[in-house]
């Protein structure tokens, strides 16, 4: 949006908009503040995996910029996006009063979008914030047309929430053959999975290799799963919730929609021993591990952690390192 803004006002260049763009910016300073101030006390984390440990840099593929015009056919749905590639994305439309601003809002970041694409894959939901903006630049059009856009859009969006409904209602039997079978399982229908966990209750400390399943678990089950040696860079809020050193010795379940191999995680046990179960139908895997040894999982797995996402840069200032001093790393 800021930037949408600042070129807008750039481009009017009237002392008036400067004046109220300034405001504008003033009064967001102080949320900008806390961000700042929260990323200073929490080793950046926030800035950095937006700007580093996300997806890096791909290589050029015409994929994702095929996916760019796809993605914003869709959320136009198809008779805006006609209209908006007829009229050259109402590049020189002259509008009426001040709706020459939304233009600014909706096109801005899109042409910016579309720039990002020739580098890596845009997701859908980068669009959401400003595409909404886009219909008020039909604004001085012929009503049919506008009564046609609005009718296009009720059967387009009516027919994708029939089939998601329709699927919704479809018995997940249907789904056995799917190589993700147990994940729909999971997905769709995870209490039989809690209950079956019920048994386990004050035994183990609950886990998955992942932080989608531990999410999805912790929810429905209310019981917490933690996050056990990941290392990708989704749901690191685990690492701030959770001390490893309070479970040293403790015995864990480490519960999977996939092949687990024990090898990776024997180092931090005295014993483990893996078990399948079926539920509806779907495999699941079970990895019963006893004694927990934090120290080698400090050295082995949190030390790379710590090293992956917050070996805070020299150049950015900071107050403490919470992982860092939490470990003693």
């Amino acid at each position: 949006y800021l930037i949408g803004v600042f070129v807008y006002v750039t481009l009017r260049n009237e002392k008036k908009l400067w004046k109220n763009f300034f405001v504008f910016f003033a009064f967001s300073l102080p949320l900008i503040f806390i961000n700042l101030y929260w990323n200073y006390t929490h080793c950046w984390i926030n800035v950095l995996f937006n700007l580093v440990y996300r997806r890096k840099t791909e290589y050029f593929k015409i994929k994702n910029i095929i996916l760019f015009f796809l993605s914003i056919f869709f959320l136009l749905t198809p008779y805006f996006f006609y209209i908006f590639s007829k009229e050259k994305f109402f590049i020189k439309k002259k509008f009426k009063e001040g709706y020459d601003f939304f233009f600014f809002i909706f096109f801005v970041p899109t042409l910016f979008l579309f720039f990002i694409s020739f580098l890596r894959r845009v997701g859908l939901h980068w669009y959401i914030s400003f595409i909404p903006f886009s219909f008020l630049l039909l604004t001085g059009s012929e009503k049919d047309k506008i009564i046609k856009c609005i009718k296009t859009a009720f059967y387009f969006n009516g027919i994708i929430i029939l089939i998601i409904i329709s699927l919704l209602f479809v018995p997940v039997e249907k789904f056995k053959n799917h190589k993700k079978y147990s994940e729909i399982i999971m997905f769709k229908n995870p209490y039989p999975i809690c209950n079956y966990f019920k048994k386990f209750n004050g035994q183990y400390i609950f886990a998955t290799p992942g932080y989608t399943e531990s999410a999805i678990m912790s929810y429905y089950c209310k019981k917490d799963f933690i996050v056990f040696g990941d290392l990708g860079h989704s749901g690191r809020e685990y690492d701030i919730s959770f001390d490893f050193k309070k479970i040293e010795g403790k015995d864990i379940l480490i519960f999977s929609t996939f092949y687990i191999d024990q090898e990776k995680y024997l180092e931090f046990f005295e014993e483990i021993k893996m078990e399948e179960i079926i539920i509806k139908g779907a495999k699941f895997y079970l990895l019963f591990c006893k004694k927990f040894n934090y120290k080698n999982y400090r050295d082995k797995v949190l030390r790379k952690t710590y090293e992956k996402f917050y070996k805070i840069p020299q150049f950015l200032p900071k107050r403490g390192n919470f992982f860092k001093e939490k470990y003693n790393l």
